[in-house]
């Protein structure tokens, strides 16, 4: 794997951190946000844009018309006069997955990893990119247990061609529901939450875990999840049943649920105590502005319902310090 590759995909560290603008590509939308300084040393909004896309232009990450796609984003730099971003891509096109390794040092890590690939990934080994995190206080004295995110590479080339091709720099590529998880949970985070994100016809189930995404699913929807949220709530009630349980049925009190948080577009306010009566748990509506801004005494110029809509942008533009 090159060196080229890398920087492409994988979060920059700390001290190679730069302002970027996130940006956020959906199968309907691209949305776009950069934050600055404040007086104080917080964050505050410095631009945001949000771009339709032509219907069916990107379908479950599946690229349709590129030169649409272009010139939408070409749109949008034109419009906000940004230039390099940091990109999350759909869910549908990742692969992952949670393994143990043997204890090894932090550099023989990936190494480790590279040998577990094929028995998870229906991919040669040198088709994939992959990041990976190490789930503190899981493993044994004899082995680390660690989530691994794995895109074939083939189609992060596809992405970084259509980004260059608009005439815009990607610092990074990052996969929808880690860029989700860092905008709406704070750090550090111990706790077990469901993050449900709504689409137009499809909805996508995370479990985020000391601050690891450990598990996703996305389902897609014959019509308007308004009309019959029942699908979503049974696939929301197999994935709580999964995690909260080990494979001998036992419910694992580490695992156990704090809440569900939700984000997206197309609902209303009630949708919490909707979801909240129909899966008989705690569910809210997410805060994306809990790593930016106290919204007690600062009031971003987006409504907070509309906010919802950019909770994986806010995760991407977040510098690195509010990472988790």
């Amino acid at each position: 794997m090159s060196s080229s590759k890398l920087l492409q995909f994988f979060p920059t560290p700390l001290f190679l951190d730069t302002p970027c603008a996130g940006v956020s590509i959906s199968d309907t939308h691209v949305r776009m946000i950069q934050f600055e300084k404040d007086s104080a040393g917080g964050l505050k909004i410095k631009k945001f844009a949000e771009k339709e896309l032509p219907l069916g232009a990107i379908v479950a990450g599946r690229l349709n018309n590129r030169d649409e796609i272009i010139h939408t984003l070409e749109a949008l730099k034109k419009e906000t006069g940004i230039h390099t971003i940091r990109v999350s891509i759909p869910e549908e096109k990742a692969y992952l997955f949670e393994t143990d390794i043997a204890y090894v040092t932090q550099k023989e890590v990936r190494n480790a990893i590279e040998f577990k690939l094929e028995e998870n990934v229906p991919l040669p080994a040198d088709q994939i990119l992959f990041d990976y995190a190490i789930v503190p206080e899981e493993g044994t004295v004899e082995t680390l247990r660690v989530v691994v995110s794995a895109l074939p590479s083939k189609f992060v080339d596809i992405y970084m061609d259509l980004i260059h091709s608009a005439g815009l720099k990607a610092y990074s590529l990052e996969i929808e529901s880690q860029a989700i998880a860092r905008a709406l949970l704070t750090f550090p985070e111990k706790q077990s939450h469901l993050i449900i994100q709504f689409g137009t016809q499809k909805a996508s189930l995370y479990i985020i875990s000391r601050g690891i995404v450990r598990f996703t699913s996305t389902i897609h929807l014959e019509s308007d999840w308004q009309t019959n949220p029942h699908d979503i709530v049974a696939e929301a009630r197999k994935i709580m049943s999964f995690w909260e349980t080990n494979t001998d049925g036992v419910a694992k009190e580490s695992n156990v649920l704090s809440g569900v948080l939700v984000c997206g577009h197309g609902f209303s306010e009630s949708v919490a105590s909707e979801f909240s009566s129909l899966l008989n748990m705690d569910v809210h509506l997410g805060n994306v502005w809990q790593n930016v801004c106290d919204i007690q005494k600062v009031l971003p110029n987006i409504s907070f319902i509309d906010s919802l809509k950019y909770a994986s942008a806010v995760g991407l533009a977040l510098p690195s310090e509010f990472l988790i």
